[in-house]
């Protein structure tokens, strides 16, 4: 969002280039925690309905964040994204850097049924490669989900910069 008001503010494309590049990286390590603790913390019964809880909240924010978008510059005459937008969103990003710490330890968790959550051991990277390569090269039909995965959060960008598009046109009452 800082870089996004910065190209606001000074139109200088640099840094959004090198926010998208983090924020990549990022989103992979953050997707990578929130698998390995969504099935560490719940039991076998609860799995499912955890992963459940999380897609909804996941998709929820979306839906938060265009109607907070959308309250924001539902009366403006230019169409396009104000300064406030991205301070908002700065705003309650902040604010969510907080919540992780109201996690408890996998080491302390104690699960429903009385089970302890027993830490995952990492592999190493390389182990990592490694073993991607091994997939890779005995079972080719992996190739196939490629498309799949690529498809499967493309349509976010079109989707919601139509609805919000036609919601500011007023197209859409």
């Amino acid at each position: 969002m800082g870089a996004l008001l910065n190209y606001n503010i000074r139109e200088t494309s640099g840094f959004v280039i090198a926010a998208g590049a983090i924020l990549g990286i990022c989103a992979g390590l953050l997707w990578t925690a929130q698998g390995t603790l969504t099935l560490a913390y719940a039991t076998e019964a609860t799995k499912g309905r955890l992963f459940a809880m999380f897609w909804m909240i996941f998709n929820l924010g979306g839906v938060l964040g265009s109607a907070i978008e959308l309250g924001l510059v539902y009366n403006s005459e230019t169409n396009t994204v104000g300064n406030g937008v991205y301070i908002v969103f700065m705003s309650i990003g902040a604010a969510s850097v907080l919540l992780p710490a109201t996690l408890v330890s996998p080491n302390k968790m104690v699960r429903s049924d009385g089970s302890r959550v027993i830490p995952p051991v990492h592999p190493t990277i390389k182990n990592q490669f490694i073993g991607l390569y091994k997939i890779l090269r005995n079972d080719y039909l992996i190739f196939c989900l490629f498309p799949y995965f690529l498809a499967s959060n493309w349509m976010y960008t079109w989707q919601c910069t139509q609805i919000s598009t036609l919601l500011l046109s007023n197209e859409i009452s």
